[in-house]
């Protein structure tokens, strides 16, 4: 079972409500943290006026909102930054076919809603991937906060390159997604996560 950044939301609930009893294996790839927002409790979290500003953006102009986020969530306004039209744009669609209510009330379920009594129900091997230089969901604020949520195991560095350049040749997607479920298959009997940070 494999969860991408949102995804992850829905994965974790089907997997608390059904069990793992037909799931061998997990992988979170760039996902939410148990809280991204900034509480008493979560005091390294995301403040609530950022993403009070996100909802202002998809409110004013939800078509240049997807356009501009296109580049912190690829690494785009990175020095040295391959940029892709065709991804950017990929990314813009995907985007608006969500449509407004979609992409204004999802904002709140990705940053308030508080995921850790789901993480510590995993009892399967779970592998969690995340670029360190992730500018939509900071690294020490997401997979530090997963692993640490499932104590025994120590962290597993891979050098693949930071962000969320998934649409990447170098980067998860080959070779390293091999050493991914190679990884997950030498663990399996283990039923403790790994922490790949790349």
């Amino acid at each position: 079972m494999t969860a991408v950044t949102m995804h992850q939301l829905e994965r974790r609930a089907i997997r608390c409500r059904y069990g793992t009893k037909r799931v061998a294996k997990a992988v979170l790839i760039a996902a939410v943290p148990p809280l991204m927002l900034k509480t008493p409790a979560n005091p390294g979290g995301t403040p609530m006026s950022v993403f009070d500003g996100l909802r202002a953006s998809v409110q004013a102009d939800r078509s240049q909102f997807w356009m501009n986020l296109a580049l912190p969530f690829y690494g785009y306004n990175r020095p040295g930054a391959k940029v892709s039209q065709g991804v950017i744009q990929e990314f813009w669609l995907q985007g608006q076919m969500t449509g407004f209510p979609g992409a204004y009330f999802c904002i709140k379920a990705f940053s308030e809603t508080d995921q850790t009594e789901d993480l510590k129900k995993f009892d399967i091997p779970t592998l969690i991937i995340q670029g360190t230089d992730d500018q939509i969901v900071p690294y020490t604020d997401a997979s530090l906060l997963q692993h640490q949520a499932h104590q025994g195991l120590n962290p597993e560095a891979h050098p693949w390159r930071p962000g969320r350049s998934v649409h990447d040749a170098q980067g998860p997607n080959q070779p390293g997604l091999a050493r991914v479920f190679q990884s997950l298959s030498m663990t399996a009997s283990q039923g403790l996560p790994q922490m790949h940070a790349t």
